[in-house]
C-alpha cells in the first residue's frame, strides 16, 4: 500500500524534520533563511538546522513587538522590522497562525516562493 505524501510526513516525521526537509530541498549554498515563530517548533527547527549546518540570519516572533526577547542567544526579532529582501526563504514554524503568518508575510512583499510552512505537503 503506497502511503499519501502527508500520511508519510506525519507518519515519519516531527514538524521540525519536516520543516528543515523542505528547507533543505529548496536552500542551494549561498543562499539564506530566516525563521518565523520562537515557540517549541521554532526552537526545535532552529536546533535541527544548526545540526544540519544552516543557520537562520533572523528570527521573528510576534511577541517581540511586545518585549524584547532572546533564544539561545538569538535576538527574537519584531515581524515589523522584517524585510523581505533580507532573505531567501523565510521558514513559518507555526501550525497554529500557520494562515495568519503567511499572509502578514505576503503583505509585507515577500514572495509565496519564499516562504516555507507546514502547508506544503
Amino acid at each position: 500500500m503506497r502511503l499519501s505524501l502527508f500520511k508519510w510526513r506525519a507518519h515519519f516525521y516531527s514538524d521540525a524534520a519536516w520543516l528543515l526537509y523542505l528547507l533543505k530541498k529548496q536552500i542551494k549554498s549561498h543562499q539564506t533563511f530566516s525563521i518565523y515563530g520562537a515557540g517549541e517548533l521554532g526552537q526545535d527547527l532552529y536546533f535541527r538546522a544548526l545540526a544540519n549546518n544552516l543557520t537562520a540570519d533572523f528570527w521573528f516572533d510576534k511577541i517581540a513587538q511586545v518585549k524584547p526577547f532572546s533564544v539561545f542567544d538569538f535576538d527574537i526579532q519584531s515581524p515589523q522590522q522584517l524585510d523581505a529582501k533580507q532573505f531567501d526563504y523565510i521558514v513559518i514554524a507555526s501550525n497554529a497562525y500557520l494562515s495568519e503568518i503567511k499572509n502578514f508575510l505576503l503583505e509585507q512583499g515577500v514572495q509565496p516562493s519564499q516562504i516555507i510552512g507546514l502547508d506544503l505537503c
